[in-house]
This record gives structure tokens, C-alpha cells and sequence, in this order.
């Protein structure tokens, strides 16, 4: 483990490293519930969607691997430094700096391509 990255309802994610490659990920811990069988994790909406999304939209992380241990579910991701939330949350509280619409314009094309790829 390397640090906390945060915390929702469902679960904390937590910055590591994979020792064998030095692989960079991000786990999700599924808190939320205990996992009596395999079946159960694979039936989950966001283990579903992410497994049928696969790798294959630049704007969609990727789920690497999911691993049930001691009846907990964890998601591992592809590790990226910052989000869309955690960006603009430091724009505001900056007060200084103010987004260009070119930024803007970028971030909405990135989620609309995403959402419009999810959706076919």
C-alpha cells in the first residue's frame, strides 16, 4: 500500500505498487457488503459494465483485475495522479486561477466521447 486516495460510500481506493514490475494501480475496496461467492462480485452493475467496457475508450479507466479475498471485492484500476473532481475542487479553491474555455471544451468532449462509447 501507498496512501489513501479517498473514500465513498461503497468503498476506499488505495494508490499502490505491484513489487514484482512496480506496476502503479489504484484499488477499490468494496466495503460495503461481504461476498459470500464468486458469482455474487460478477453480478455487481459496475463490475459488469467495467468488465464489458474493457480497455478499449481512452476516457474510461480500466479495470485490471478483481479479486474477492475474505469475502471483501476488490476492483483494481489502472492508477491515474487526479480526477476530473479532484482538478476543478483545486481550480476553486485556488481563487486564482481560472479555467480557460479551451480546458473546458476538452473536459466536456472527453465525457460526452465516453458516455456516447458507453452507451453504444
Amino acid at each position: 500500500m501507498v496512501r489513501r486516495i479517498g473514500q465513498g460510500a461503497f468503498g476506499e481506493v488505495t494508490e499502490c505498487t505491484e513489487k514484482s514490475t512496480g506496476f502503479r494501480c489504484a484499488v477499490k475496496v468494496i466495503s460495503n457488503k461481504r461476498y459470500e461467492t464468486w458469482d455474487e462480485c460478477l453480478k455487481l452493475r459496475e463490475v459488469r459494465s467495467l468488465r464489458r467496457l474493457g480497455s478499449t475508450h481512452k476516457h474510461i479507466v480500466v479495470l485490471r483485475q478483481i479479486i474477492r479475498e475474505n469475502k471483501k471485492l476488490f476492483l483494481v484500476f489502472d492508477y491515474h495522479p487526479t480526477n476530473l473532481h479532484r482538478r476543478i475542487q483545486e481550480v476553486r479553491a485556488s481563487k486564482k486561477e481560472h479555467l480557460p474555455t479551451s480546458k473546458i471544451a476538452s473536459w466536456t468532449y472527453q465525457l460526452i466521447s465516453a458516455i456516447a462509447y458507453m452507451h453504444r
